[in-house]
């Protein structure tokens, strides 16, 4: 990722971070899951955000679904969502070709399938053991965020 992108990346989520706090509190869980279903793009991506934060691991399957999205906007959301609870993207670009998003998009549904996604402790996503961080790289790349090892929080 260049420099300028990783930029974008960390502003949007930060944004986004902050856009999902706001609702965070009023809108349980189950709510914002059936958000991710809205004909709104932007209810989609915010509920992509506010159940990230709230590292719901029952939102997982429904936003690899989100990665399919007609909407761009809605696509970075969910991926960036997924990266925050997961730790990882199986080489899942928003932006790219739609042959190459399917293809990334059944790597995550093998993933699931298999029981190889996991669901990470807020507090193990924390990059070197630094409170608040909203980096899902760092995070995935941390040594503090548990490794692939990791058998707790796993996807059935």
């Amino acid at each position: 990722m260049s420099s300028g992108d990783r930029t974008t990346y960390l502003m949007g989520w930060r944004a986004a971070s902050l856009l999902g706090l706001t609702v965070l509190a009023c809108h349980p869980a189950e709510s914002q899951r059936r958000r991710l279903a809205s004909a709104n793009a932007f209810d989609r991506a915010q509920a992509a955000v506010t159940l990230a934060e709230a590292s719901d691991p029952e939102a997982v399957q429904k936003l690899v679904n989100l990665l399919e999205d007609q909407d761009r906007a809605v696509r970075m959301y969910a991926i960036l969502a997924l990266r925050r609870l997961c730790g990882e993207d199986y080489e899942y670009k928003y932006y790219a070709p739609e042959p190459e998003r399917l293809r990334a998009v059944q790597r995550w549904r093998d993933a699931l399938q298999a029981g190889e996604v996991v669901v990470q402790p807020r507090t193990a996503r924390l990059p070197s053991g630094e409170a608040g961080s909203t980096d899902p790289e760092a995070d995935a790349r941390s040594p503090a965020s548990g490794g692939a090892g990791q058998t707790d929080g796993r996807m059935q």
